[in-house]
């Protein structure tokens, strides 16, 4: 069955109420962790070189980068601010806040990308968890919305190294504004394109896609990256098996887009200068700069030991099409973190692990609705022994990395970028 897009429900389940508060507390949650990433005086990191080129990009009309979707957003929301109402409340406001417009436009861009996320996360998840009872099947949904933005590794064993990042896939970062708006668009490309793999489709439902995968690649390219090689094989591995695949659509919905929009960045990113550069075969070359292997490896069992436990306890999720194909883009784009580098920017910067990152994601966001289907839905009564405590286990994983994830956010808003 062919889901649509995706809409939030609130009439005739109980209100606004769980859909406000969610709201509110993501405004609230991630807000304070923005504001610090975008104006510490100290620890400047991305926030600041990507607001630094939205204002160049205003002034000069050029892009600094091949994937410009942000920048171009910070200045349409820029000009769509009415400064001039802010002298209503106080005479020479307006002049204040529009010297810090670029900042606060470049804040108000991600915050609306977290409200999209949980807006998004929270209607899919009241459609899985339909078997719940309305009230229960809002709070439900309301908390895991807000528990799937904050989830980390499990980090715990390195908390006293003050490591909380580098070496893992991080699963929900704070510091870059552009993966950020990449999750916004990749979740739905995502859902979208493995609910029509193998169903009809109109050429105007193939051409908007076309166009989401497009845009997709221009917010950052790296899931488009890591996409693209995981549904080519999963194709193959269907024709193989004699099994239905819509190749039109693979083809001209989301491969031919992807590669023509990767292809454009690749020729501006590595060619269109001087100093070259392309991308290398370097085993832990990038990675290996924060860890050694043996380490690296028992680092990433953290990053994913919820959907890794969760898969082996539950070997039917194996068999979920939409599944296998998290899996399979998280394994590209993990193959790309550990074993590929750029030898054109400095291999600490480690841009070629955005890709793992957002797949694993979008990888927990789907395990997740899973484990909770397994609770909503128990075929009979008897079974919900057995079931219970496979559950069980699973959420015991998934609140390792919570509670991981806010000793993350706290480290994040109180010290930023000292606890990597």
């Amino acid at each position: 069955m062919v889901s649509k897009l995706p809409r939030t429900r609130t009439s005739g389940d109980g209100g606004l109420i769980p859909v406000i508060s969610m709201i509110m507390a993501t405004v609230v949650l991630f807000s304070c962790v923005t504001i610090r990433h975008a104006t510490h005086a100290t620890h400047r990191g991305d926030y600041y070189d990507h607001i630094r080129w939205a204002q160049e990009m205003a002034t000069t009309g050029i892009p600094r980068l091949p994937h410009c979707l942000y920048h171009q957003l910070v200045i349409v929301v820029r000009t769509l601010i009415p400064f001039e109402l802010f002298d209503l409340i106080r005479p020479g406001l307006a002049i204040s806040l529009a010297r810090h417009s670029f900042t606060i436009a470049g804040v108000l861009v991600p915050m609306l990308c977290y409200v999209i996320l949980s807006l998004l996360l929270y209607d899919r998840a009241q459609r899985e968890l339909s078997g719940l009872v309305a009230q229960t099947r809002q709070v439900v949904s309301a908390l895991l919305a807000v528990s799937l933005m904050l989830v980390a590794p499990v980090n715990l064993f390195t908390v006293f190294e003050h490591r909380l990042y580098l070496g893992y896939i991080g699963i929900n970062v704070y510091h870059n504004p552009t993966v950020l708006l990449l999750k916004a668009l990749a979740l739905p490309l995502f859902w979208i394109v493995s609910d029509h793999l193998t169903v009809e489709v109109k050429p105007i439902t193939t051409l908007f896609i076309a166009a989401l995968t497009a845009i997709t690649t221009m917010a950052k390219p790296n899931y488009t990256m890591c996409l693209v090689p995981a549904l080519a094989v999963w194709s193959l591995w269907r024709l193989w098996q004699k099994k239905n695949v819509n190749g039109r659509f693979v083809i001209y919905g989301v491969l031919a887009p992807a590669l023509l929009t990767l292809a454009y960045q690749y020729w501006i990113a590595f060619s269109s200068d001087q100093s070259g550069g392309g991308i290398l075969f370097a085993p832990l070359l990038a990675m290996g700069h924060y860890a050694s292997a043996a380490r690296l490896g028992a680092m990433f069992l953290g990053s994913i030991l919820f959907p890794l436990g969760t898969s082996i306890l539950y070997p039917e999720l194996r068999k979920e099409q939409r599944l296998v194909l998290a899996w399979l883009t998280f394994l590209v784009g993990s193959f790309m973190a550990y074993f590929l580098a750029e030898d054109k920017y400095e291999l600490s910067a480690l841009n070629l692990v955005w890709g793992a990152q957002v797949a694993l994601f979008i990888l927990f966001v789907e395990v997740t609705f899973f484990v909770m289907r397994s609770i909503s839905f128990l075929p009979h009564p008897n079974q919900r022994s057995k079931v219970s405590k496979r559950t069980v286990v699973s959420l015991l994983l998934f609140g390792l990395h919570l509670i991981s994830g806010l000793a993350w956010y706290m480290a994040e808003v109180i010290w930023p970028r000292q606890w990597w």
